[in-house]
């Protein structure tokens, strides 16, 4: 289940968000077909009622539930029950005022609001509260204040000492609340986390309004006093004024908590709007819930034409721009767009002018673009061409009218043609419409549904019954999508699909995935379809390609209703799916059989009794044996119903079959018996029950377990002495090479193992591909399994076939005890296992100090070296283990030898970023500037990290500042892609070249301004950096600002360059 919540936007229908669904409504449509996946999508009422979303979005409109008015009292009482005490629920019970779980929710907040006044005023219950917060707790209004500011959104940031914008403006806020202006950070974060709860929920680093209602009632407060809507008209976020404000002149209706601009406080919006504007944040204003009244369009675009045309210099915003007021169709905005020479066709990221002008519905504004020369045919990024939005939205008039102008009535978009965008919106005149204009009925585009099989997916029978009269072939499928005759059942449209039967749709057609329907119904448990199939004549034996029969889906499903109703009808109980599975199960030998099935050759389903003894469905099992089935009977890989029955571990099932006559002995064709599939299930009973009735009890599994390593799979004490009892072979290997003793050391069964040994068992047998069992106990960690194992003589220096050794594991694990016993016993400490790793590695690497301690007094070579691997030392500075690199240097380590990963002990604890370690190389002399993997040096490697401390210790052991690293990366270029400030200055401080190249042949200063970094780019300014450089794409620094439409680092940069130039100027004048 997933909830989409405010599917299409909060405040006004997002044509973002709609571009989203339109984009992935194919994807969401497939989602929710299978049936098994819900989506319950949220909006508000006027969002719902606005006839954008309708037709966009019918995906979601098919089942509707008002929750503003589709409750009932008692289950309003039921919800609010969550909130209130069983008294206050008593008390809502017994009056008439109306209420909702909202307005219980937000009163469960503050108890301390009288119940009945709260219910039926929630906002002036707030206001008068806010009222004395004013005088009573002036730091608690400000945070509330902040709150609306930030857009119901406070950032953890805000408190940060270092942010200068913040601290700056919010000493205006403290001002107007009556803060002392030395209030610190931290105190009003303290504020913040006391209103948690009350006003604010707290998520990882934000604090965001407990609830959209109180984030209504908090802006509607604050934007009405007449000493804070300046400050809210000059500092607040744009989606505030965009969503919450309104013009007091344009005199048009609002919301009810909406922050009426007064005439008087309308020059602070539109300077704020100018301010907006001049920094490019013109599509953000084209947001505005005002800018569908008309009056208020006319003053915007008053604003707009005061602008000279270098203001419509970003082309990318222009656009988004026209789009926008295509689709809400803002007839003069567009007209005056089209006056600056905006190409309507080209460039466009998702949605073309003329298709969202369509797509809105808007016939004058589409006549005004298609008069200026717009393609009528322009296929935009999501697939959508004019027509086939118009047929969308099901509008009659602009489809005849694209269709006149000369629209391609069979032009395919991603997803669509204009006929199959008509039949989704179910628009019966708009379908037949196109048909007459010459629209293809059989037409087949890529991967989408054929116009009938759109049809029968909305159920729309007139449309289905036009689409036949006109030509459409029943039988038409496209690739992998569903048959006509499939996609009505999908939808459960039997009307529908009886009008295809009835017009000769094959009943046994076989699907896109190699299925019937009767077998897509069983495999469904839809009875009514299936019932309706079989009194159409499908048959129920028949087999699709996929191998599924009627039967076993439906054993398989466990619907014994539908199994009932196949019995009844004739079906063959004993049928195997794709009928052939006998020539699997005879005259081969296991290996071929297993081959085949491998190598997808001839590959068997299952057979109606072993699918419902995989199910364990008893009444079904009783069904197919009374209608005949054979309960010896072999299935396509060879199972039986008794194997299938013991490996459940269904004790009456299996016996059932055995009185029926089932073969105890049976093997099945993966060679496993009814014992071996029962010691798995672990059933003691059904062991017992076929240990009396068999005569062999050494079977061996032709990929897993005997019945004995099967048991030691499970842990099953009893079950192992049962076989034991029986003269089970304790040494016997299974099919996997696996012997009893190994895998109860690898289940870490001490009493199995104790059990096992006392009967024999060879405690050195290695075996396929695992461990020998020391290995194995070893890996575990079982101390008292591995004390069991070398007391009874297992050789400590075993190797198995992967070429692990005893001792490396537990030197991983860092168990001191083992690793002490394994070395008394005489194990060999310095042997590598097969991937070159030592124990004293093993240790270094999980930073195992006691281990380490214990092995590097006896190892031979502390500075052991492997093709690929890292050294001891090497691996200690990774793991960041301070102590276990200072035993290494004191024991002789190279602290500059290069490692089989060609880093150095400096690069290896620089990239890993243990500032103790650095410090403890740096003191013992290593090479500061040694290059590592990838060439990098210890200072790059620093950079890249932003570890400032390392840098500083780095630099004061006089590494060189300009020497480079990888991808030619220099330490400055890093620094200031990574936009550390402080990395920079350091950096800088030491005599860095500013000017040096860095990868990609970037200066620092491009580098800068192409993060957008001022304060960097300042400083590189005032240490020489060259304003005039260009990278190796030909870029300047003052290139690059422009095309990150960043106008402060613009001006930063023009500024430099004038007094350069006055620089030179007077030098040259002075030299003459």
């Amino acid at each position: 289940m997933f909830v989409l919540d405010d599917i299409c936007g909060r405040f006004m229908v997002s044509l973002g968000e709609i571009e989203y669904l339109l984009k992935n409504e194919d994807n969401l449509k497939l989602i929710m077909e299978k049936g098994k996946t819900k989506i319950a999508a949220t909006c508000r009422l006027d969002i719902y009622n606005d006839e954008k979303f309708h037709a966009s979005c019918s995906l979601f409109t098919s089942s509707v539930f008002n929750l503003s008015a589709e409750y009932s009292k008692q289950d309003i009482l039921t919800i609010c029950a969550k909130y209130l005490t069983e008294p206050n629920i008593q008390l809502l019970e017994n009056q008439n005022a109306s209420f909702t779980p909202l307005m219980c929710y937000l009163y469960s907040k503050n108890k301390s609001f009288n119940l009945t006044d709260f219910l039926h005023c929630p906002y002036e219950t707030y206001r008068n509260e806010w009222e004395k917060l004013q005088s009573i707790d002036p730091h608690k209004y400000c945070a509330l204040f902040l709150c609306v500011i930030h857009n119901g959104t406070i950032k953890e940031s805000l408190f940060d000492i270092d942010n200068e914008n913040i601290n700056t403006n919010i000493k205006v806020f403290f001002d107007i609340c009556r803060i002392n202006q030395g209030t610190s950070l931290n105190k009003m974060k303290n504020v913040f986390d006391q209103i948690i709860g009350t006003y604010l929920k707290k998520t990882k680093d934000e604090y965001k309004v407990i609830h959209d209602h109180m984030f209504d009632f908090m802006c509607y407060y604050f934007g009405n006093k007449d000493i804070l809507v300046r400050s809210i008209l000059r500092y607040a976020h744009i989606e505030v004024l965009n969503e919450r404000t309104q013009l007091e002149s344009i005199n048009e209706q609002h919301g009810k908590f909406a922050i009426i601009i007064l005439r008087k406080n309308e020059q602070d919006y539109f300077k704020r709007m100018k301010t907006d504007l001049q920094h490019g944040n013109l599509f953000q204003w084209f947001r505005s819930v005002q800018m569908k009244h008309e009056k208020y369009r006319v003053l915007f675009l008053n604003e707009l034409k005061s602008k000279d045309n270098d203001f419509f210099i970003d082309y990318n915003t222009l656009q988004e721009s026209v789009i926008i007021s295509s689709f809400y169709g803002y007839y003069d905005i567009v007209y005056f767009f089209i006056s600056k020479d905006v190409d309507l066709d080209k460039g466009y990221a998702h949605i073309t002018p003329l298709t969202a002008a369509c797509k809105g519905g808007h016939y004058k504004l589409v006549q005004l673009l298609i008069n200026k020369g717009c393609d009528v045919n322009h296929c935009c990024e999501i697939g959508e061409t004019p027509l086939i939005a118009a047929c969308s939205i099901g509008n009659k008039k602009l489809v005849r009218f694209l269709i006149d102008k000369g629209c391609d009535v069979n032009q395919t978009g991603m997803r669509q043609t204009p006929l199959t965008a008509a039949i989704y919106s179910k628009n019966e005149k708009v379908v037949k419409l196109l048909i007459d204009k010459g629209s293809d009925v059989n037409k087949i585009h890529r991967m989408i549904d054929t116009p009938l099989v759109f049809a029968c997916r909305s159920g729309h029978e007139n449309i289905v019954q036009v689409l036949i009269e006109k030509g459409s072939d029943v039988h038409q499928m496209n690739g992998l999508e569903p048959t006509p005759l499939e996609a009505a059942f999908a939808g459960g449209f039997e009307k529908v699909a009886q009008i295809l039967i009835d017009k000769g749709s094959d009943v046994n057609k076989v699907d896109f995935i190699g299925q019937t329907h009767l077998t897509t119904a069983c495999n469904d448990s839809n009875e009514k379809i299936a019932q309706f199939l079989i009194a159409n004549r499908a048959d129920v034996n028949q087999v699709g390609d996929k191998g599924r029969t009627p039967l076993t889906a439906a054993c398989n499903k466990g619907n014994e209703n539908i199994v009932q109703l196949l019995i009844s009808k004739g079906v063959d109980v004993n049928q195997v799916d794709r009928m052939k599975a006998s020539n699997l199960t005879t005259g081969k030998k296991p290996s071929e059989r297993l081959a085949d099935i491998l190598n997808n050759k001839e590959v068997k389903g299952q057979s109606p009794l072993t699918t419902a003894s995989k199910k364990n469905n008893e009444k079904i099992i009783q069904l197919l044996i009374n209608a005949g089935a054979d309960v010896n009977q072999s299935d396509g890989i060879g199972q039986t119903s008794l194997t299938t029955a013991c490996k459940e571990g269904n004790e009456k099932i299996a016996k059932f079959i055995i009185d029926k006559g089932g073969d105890v002995n049976q093997v099945n064709g993966m060679k496993e018996t009814p014992l071996t599939a029962a010691c798995t299930s672990g059933n003691e009973n059904l062991v017992q029950i076929l240990l009396d009735k068999i005569d062999n009890v050494t079977n061996i599994d032709g990929m897993r377990e005997t019945p004995l390593t099967a048991a030691c799979f499970g842990k099953n004490e009893n079950i192992v002495q049962l076989l034991i009892d029986k003269a089970c072979d304790v040494n016997q290997v299974d099919g996997m090479k696996e012997t009893p003793l190994n895998v109860a050391c690898m289940t870490e069964n001490e009493k199995i193992v104790q059990l096992l040994i006392n009967k024999g068992c060879d405690v050195n047998r290695v075996h396929g591909m695992e461990s020998a069992p020391l290995i194995t106990a070893c890996r575990n960690g079982n101390e008292k399994i591995v004390q069991v194992l070398v007391d009874k003589g297992c050789d400590v220096n075993t190797v198995d076939d992967s070429g692990e050794t005893s001792l490396i594991p537990v030197c991983k694990l860092g168990n001191l005890t083992i690793t002490e016993l394994l070395i008394n016993r005489g194990c060999d400490v310095n042997r590598a296992n097969g991937f070159g790793q030592t124990p004293l590695l093993a240790a270094c690497e999980e930073g195992n100090e006691n281990i380490v301690r214990l092995l590097i007094d006896k190892v031979s070579n502390v500075d052991h070296d492997t093709a690929k691997r890292r050294t001891p030392l090497t691996a200690a500075c990774w793991k960041g283990s301070d102590k276990i690199v200072q035993l290494l240097i004191e024991k002789g380590c190279d602290f500059n030898q290069v490692d089989g990963m060609r880093e150095t002990p400096l690069t290896t604890v620089c990239k890993a970023g243990n500032k103790q370690i650095v410090q403890l190389l740096l003191d013992k002399g290593c090479d500061v500037n040694q290059f590592g993997g990838m060439r990098e040096t210890p200072l790059t490697l620093a950079c890249k990290k932003e570890n400032k401390q390392i840098v500083e210790l780095l630099l004061d052991k006089g590494c060189d500042v300009n020497q480079f690293g990888g991808m030619g990366e220099t330490p400055l270029t890093l620094a200031c892609k990574a936009e550390n400030k402080q990395i920079v200055e350091l950096i800088l401080d030491k005599g860095c070249d500013v000017n040096q190249f860095g990868g990609m042949r970037e200066t620092p200063l491009t580098l800068a301004c192409r993060a957008g970094n001022e304060k960097i780019v300042q400083l590189l300014i005032d240490k020489g950096g060259d304003v005039n450089k260009v990278n190796g794409r030909g870029e300047s620094p003052l290139t690059t600002a422009r095309s990150m439409r960043n106008h402060t680092i613009s001006q930063l940069l023009i500024q430099s360059r004038q007094k350069r130039k006055l620089h030179n100027t007077i030098l040259f004048n002075t030299l003459l």
